[in-house]
């Protein structure tokens, strides 16, 4: 009853865990930058920080000289060419969609708390004041629907505007976004399987390959003793011929006398 019981206390932490909702919130605001982390709705702001957390400069001490070691030589190392793994360049692209169809998902499930971007146009010179402000016009009317198919705004505030007698070009930009844990191990552990399927692909294929394809180290393993055989059958004659001693020359006859041929 006890095991039940802790077996339930854990299954509901690990679900508990993975509703908990993240996200960060930043932007360009009143002159400012500004990005905080948010947690269950609580934001906890990174910059700029406060002036307490200002961090004092640490006095780094006089190390002490070591003495100079003596390099050792490389070995030169031979790499393998080729994919990592043994992969092909299909299974390779396989593993590259697969990651790119999570990141969409990923996107997908992203939600937009807050999205806020005030643009004024002013230059000095009226008509490049309006040819600005025509020109983001047609950009955010061209984004806009794109963004409206890929996230979910809760709160969303554009405006544009235009100011002639002005000098100066008025920019307001912020965006807030958050999802839960659980969806963010969702996406990895997708990803992550589909890499491993085309792993384990791999090796069957690699091992199909093999078996097809035997090595030829054993065949020429095989034939190594023979030639070393008959290197040495050939140099026993050699040997041989060294030790046998040389031909003997005829005798050279020292005498005066005449040879006849009897006819």
């Amino acid at each position: 009853m006890v095991g039940w019981i802790i077996l339930g206390v854990f299954i509901a932490l690990i679900v508990g865990l993975c509703l908990i909702p993240v996200g960060f919130d930043a932007g360009f605001e009143h002159d400012a930058l500004h990005v905080s982390a948010k947690v269950m709705g609580m934001q906890l702001q990174l910059l700029p920080r406060a002036k307490g957390e200002e961090k004092k400069p640490v006095e780094e001490k006089p190390k002490a000289e070591k003495p100079p070691e003596e390099k050792k030589e490389e070995k030169p190392t031979t790499k393998k060419k080729g994919l990592p793994l043994g992969l092909s360049i299909q299974e390779l692209l396989e593993i590259v969609k697969a990651v790119l169809r999570g990141l969409g998902r990923f996107g997908h499930k992203m939600k937009v708390d807050r999205f806020r971007l005030i643009f004024v146009a002013s230059e000095p010179d009226p008509y490049y004041t309006a040819m600005t402000y025509g020109t983001v016009n047609e950009v955010l009317s061209m984004l806009a629907p794109l963004c409206k198919k890929a996230f979910t705004c809760k709160d969303c505030e554009v405006r544009t505007g235009v100011d002639f007698l002005g000098n100066r070009m008025q920019l307001e930009f912020g965006l807030g976004m958050s999802i839960r844990i659980g969806q963010i191990l969702g996406v990895v552990f997708g990803i992550a399987f589909a890499a491993l399927k085309v792993v384990l692909k791999s090796k069957k294929r690699q091992k199909r390959e093999a078996k097809l394809n035997p090595p030829d180290r054993a065949q020429q393993e095989a034939a190594a003793p023979q030639t070393d055989v008959q290197s040495s059958s050939d140099a026993v004659p050699e040997s041989e011929e060294s030790l046998s001693p040389p031909p003997e020359e005829p005798p050279v006859n020292n005498d005066n006398t005449e040879t006849r041929i009897d006819s």
